[in-house]
């Protein structure tokens, strides 16, 4: 994909790159919804809509 497609932003020290399509609400939160030893942690959203084509 085209990097011009993505947008960086930065939440609690964690740079997170979104695609042009998704837009972040005022309210949009990053939320660590499980952690597991020897497992990455599963990461969820809130506040995010998206505009079709």
């Amino acid at each position: 994909m085209n990097n011009s497609n993505f947008k960086e932003l930065k939440v609690n020290n964690i740079t997170v790159y979104v695609h042009d399509i998704i837009t972040l609400t005022d309210k949009a939160e990053l939320i660590q919804t499980l952690k597991l030893p020897f497992m990455p942690p599963v990461i969820g959203v809130k506040g995010v809509t998206f505009k079709e084509y």
